[in-house]
């Protein structure tokens, strides 16, 4: 699930980015406007993303909380893993990626 988030996530900035290079031209153009144009690509990619990861994350989080709360000695420790992972691929999907994105993509 996290990773097709990620997936998700680059293939819309890259579609962004090919639809401004068809536009406009390559980076060898306009190298200030190339750059603006990346960083609001992974802008426009997270924040439409962010929505689906987040309602998917809350439902798996909330999924999990019975079995946190069955103090079994198997099936709590799961809950918490798959309950922190999730909290934590969230936070780092929707505000890291389309940073990484934004800085590896620049010219």
């Amino acid at each position: 699930m996290i990773m097709r988030n990620e997936i998700l996530i680059f293939e819309h900035a890259n579609d962004l980015m090919k639809a401004y290079i068809a536009e406009h031209g390559d980076w060898t153009v306009d190298r200030t406007a190339y750059n603006e144009a990346v960083r609001q690509a992974a802008y426009d990619a997270g924040k439409r993303r962010m929505v689906p990861i987040f309602l998917t994350t809350a439902t798996t989080a909330v999924g999990v909380v019975p079995m946190i709360i069955a103090q079994s000695s198997f099936w709590m420790p799961v809950g918490v893993t798959i309950f922190a992972g999730g909290i934590g691929s969230l936070i780092m999907v929707v505000t890291m990626l389309p940073v990484v994105y934004w800085k590896v993509s620049m010219k």
